[in-house]
């Protein structure tokens, strides 16, 4: 930290301080909640569905693709 001087130096470092930390704390919130949502059984359950889909889907498409080159 670089040397202060004066009362309004300390007060505003102090500011620039707290703003700094206020801006810390609402991306910590924000990843909080992002992470507290995608691990919610909803999510996850969501998530496997999707997965399923996907490799059903990939399945369907490979033996239709085999059964039309017979």
């Amino acid at each position: 930290m670089r040397k202060i001087r004066r009362l309004e130096d300390i007060e505003h470092e102090k500011l620039k301080l707290k703003v700094q930390q206020l801006d810390q704390e609402k991306a910590i919130r924000a990843a909080w909640k992002e992470l507290k949502y995608s691990f919610s059984p909803g999510a996850l359950l969501q998530n496997k569905i999707g997965h399923w889909a996907q490799v059903g889907w990939r399945l369907l498409s490979r033996k239709w693709r085999n059964h039309s080159t017979n």
